[in-house]
């Protein structure tokens, strides 16, 4: 048998045995790749379009209804670490894919594009690309009036032997056959590298993104296929951008006036709008709309846990409020809805719940399982997970997730990072690690720290500390937040993170040296240039990234990377270096009696939860959490203004470490009669113990480069 008859085989099976009762999932299978990542209907109902996933890439298969093992017409798989994440049915018998790369949790376009037909035929549009600008999706609009022909944003329209970079780079409007390929231009090059919005028919069009100069613009398509200038504005400022036009001509748009990109009506050539969404929580991150975005029926924001803004009635509308009454603990996404509106493919899926397949009938209010994603679990037995709001030293309101095991009293804790530091974490997701985690005691933390894209302007750093100090401070509340509600053992909290986050979580052991016993880098950048250029190669550009641009983290200063602070670990440290470049770091912590391990490959879920619970770990602040909590609360409001009179010290030239240590014990010490109004007799020895690791972490915290 072929592999797509094979695939076809287990997929049929799989839903075959939907119905039986999964066993007690093992860590290993809580963070199994699902099987089944993707579900959607043909416009007319005939066919469906499912991906089933593997360790290392995707098949796509194309079924004709009712499914059976024969009923297969056409399919197609990935190459080798790739995946078909973006399937989208362009008419009755074809769809387009568009395939996808994964780093570290984030998935990027790989710039390739091809059609499939349902008896087999495939048609290469795009080709793969690294340097074009990065799109969510180069698909723009569907064309209905071509039945063949679809509006894509290409890359590379030019003779490929003699292509500037500058052409490599940009994007172009092009109508492309799917049967052929064929490609035609409907207008010259767009002015900015930006992202498209177009109408179904692709006669009204925009673009709109960032310019070299610090300001967004917004154009239209105008006559001859010239791009009209409609907008301008200075960033950080308010504006609007398109995100939406319907086939009846409504232009719906994003605007920054409270801080996030809210919905609203808009006029760009009259420049007015009219407010829909004001000051919800979140960007606007979500929508629900008709076959080939003929309406937008609704839209999404995610303060904490997703609420869904409606704005028409319409029959998908009552169905998708049933569908989430149904399944309150998690989201309802619509993959897929055919022409005349009767039948849709929904995605349910929650923290609990990786993602399950549903076919409904619009008209009958009905839906049966299709496909789960990892039938193998059983969803009601896992922890359950739930936003969580944590109130930071300066009163700044933090978001995250918190995954509890069962039962009372404390637990060992893990604080989990971003892997990018314009990442934010979502509650309504389902993370593997955090549930396998869960299930074997341990709580486990996912905070969104400043930085974070999604919440607006007032979720970025400030430009008076763009070096990643807030989210450190950020990072520390978090893990104090643990311990303050009774969640954490104060001796057992760990700090895991990848990419960037095993960036940010080996400097948080660097800075704040009592608050963590053990840290984890898995796949870790050590240097802050690395972060930076990460970074800047994976955030596509769209209407929320343009309106509310990521925090113009500034990394490139050496001093600033955990390495040159090493010194200060007193914590377990593990740290995956497939590169083999941190030899010498874990060698030099290792010479410190630093309990370091180096793993060449990514340890399996087993290994980690090994590392985090061989340690003892007393590193925290025990005398502090068995005061009372009046006592607490004073002694912590000394801390705090402590820290901020230490963070005003600037020496205007470089200095030796024991002058600043004098300095800083002098400050300390100038609370001493404000605390003993408070403190026992008998904890003072204790306090003065505890004095000198407070002077360590805020030497630690000021980051100076101290003379030899």
């Amino acid at each position: 048998m072929s592999r797509i008859e094979l695939v076809a085989l287990a997929l049929v099976s799989a839903i075959i045995f939907t119905g039986f009762p999964a066993l007690a999932a093992t860590t290993e299978e809580l963070t199994r790749q699902p099987d089944v990542t993707h579900v959607s209907v043909s416009p007319d109902g005939r066919y469906l379009a499912m991906v089933r996933s593997d360790a290392s890439r995707d098949t796509l298969i194309i079924f004709e209804r009712p499914l059976s093992e024969d009923s297969v017409t056409s399919g197609v798989t990935s190459a080798e670490r790739e995946r078909f994440s973006i399937v989208n049915w362009i008419s009755n018998d074809h769809l387009v894919v568009e395939p996808t790369t994964t780093l570290i949790g984030r998935r990027r376009p790989t710039g390739a594009m091809f059609a499939l037909g349902v008896s087999g035929e495939r048609t290469r549009l795009l080709g793969r690309s690294d340097k074009a600008t990065v799109l969510e999706s180069a698909l723009v609009a569907i064309l209905p009036d071509q039945p063949d022909s679809i509006l894509i944003a290409a890359h590379g329209v030019c003779e490929p032997q003699v292509c500037t970079e500058e052409e490599l780079r940009e994007r172009r409007l092009v109508t492309v056959n799917v049967r052929t390929g064929r490609r035609d231009p409907v207008a010259e090059s767009a002015p900015i590298a930006g992202y498209f919005v177009s109408d179904p028919n692709g006669r009204t069009v925009y673009t709109a993104g960032p310019t070299e100069e610090g300001t967004v613009e917004v154009y239209r398509i105008a006559e001859g296929g010239v791009w009209e200038r409609l907008e301008a504005f200075s960033l950080p400022g308010v504006g609007q951008v398109p995100y939406f036009v319907s086939m009846s001509g409504i232009t719906y748009g994003l605007t920054n006036n409270v801080g996030t990109a809210d919905l609203a009506r808009v006029d760009f050539r009259a420049g007015t709008s009219d407010a829909l969404l004001r000051n919800e929580g979140s960007d606007v991150n979500g929508r629900i709309a008709t076959y080939g975005n003929h309406a937008l029926l609704a839209v999404r924001t995610d303060p904490g846990f997703p609420q869904w803004h409606y704005l028409m009635e319409h029959p998908f509308v009552e169905t998708h409020k049933r569908l989430r009454a149904a399944f309150p603990d998690g989201d309802v996404e619509l993959t897929s809805i055919t022409r005349d509106g009767s039948t849709a493919v929904v995605r349910i899926f929650g923290p609990r719940n990786a993602g399950d397949f549903y076919l409904v009938d619009i008209e009958a209010g009905s839906y049966s399982l299709l496909a789960k994603g990892q039938p193998w679990i059983d969803s009601a037995t896992l922890p359950v997970a739930e936003p969580v709001e944590i109130v930071a030293r300066d009163g700044f309101v933090l978001r995250g997730a918190l995954t509890q095991p069962v039962g009372s009293g404390t637990h060992p804790a893990v604080l989990l990072l971003n892997a990018w530091p314009n990442m934010s974490s979502k509650g309504v997701e389902y993370v593997a690690v955090a549930q396998a985690m869960a299930s074997n005691g341990i709580a486990v933390l996912a905070i969104t720290h400043r930085g974070s894209a999604g919440f607006g302007r007032q979720y970025r750093i400030p430009e008076r500390d763009p070096d990643g100090q807030i989210i450190q401070r950020d990072i520390a509340d978090g893990a104090s937040w643990l311990v303050e509600r009774g969640v954490a053992d104060p001796n057992r909290v760990c700090v895991l993170g990848e990419g960037y986050g095993a960036y940010a979580a080996i400097k948080a052991l660097t800075v704040s040296t009592n608050l963590f016993e053990c840290g984890l880098a898995l796949s870790a950048h050590l240097q802050p240039e690395d972060v930076r250029k990460a970074d800047d190669q994976w955030i596509p550009i769209t209407a929320q990234t343009t309106l509310n641009p990521p925090s113009p983290l500034d990394l490139a200063d050496d001093r600033r990377s955990p390495v040159d602070r090493i010194s200060n670990v007193r914590g377990r440290i593990l740290i995956v270096d497939p590169d083999g470049r941190f030899e010498t770091l874990v060698t030099a912590l290792r010479e410190r009696g630093v309990g370091s391990q180096l793993s060449r490959t990514p340890p399996s879920i087993d290994q980690i939860l090994e590392f985090l619970v061989a340690g003892e770990g007393p590193q925290n602040e025990p005398f502090i959490e068995r005061l009372s909590e009046p006592q607490r609360t004073l002694l912590r409001g000394v801390l705090n203004t402590v820290r901020t009179e230490a963070r005003g010290f600037a020496p205007q030239r470089r200095v030796r470490e024991r002058q600043v240590r004098r300095y800083l014990e002098s400050l300390v010490d100038e609370h001493d009669a404000e605390v003993s109004r408070f403190l026992a007799d008998e904890d003072w020895p204790e306090y003065e113990r505890y004095k000198q690791q407070l002077v360590d972490e805020l030497i630690a915290d000021l980051n100076i480069v101290f003379v030899n």
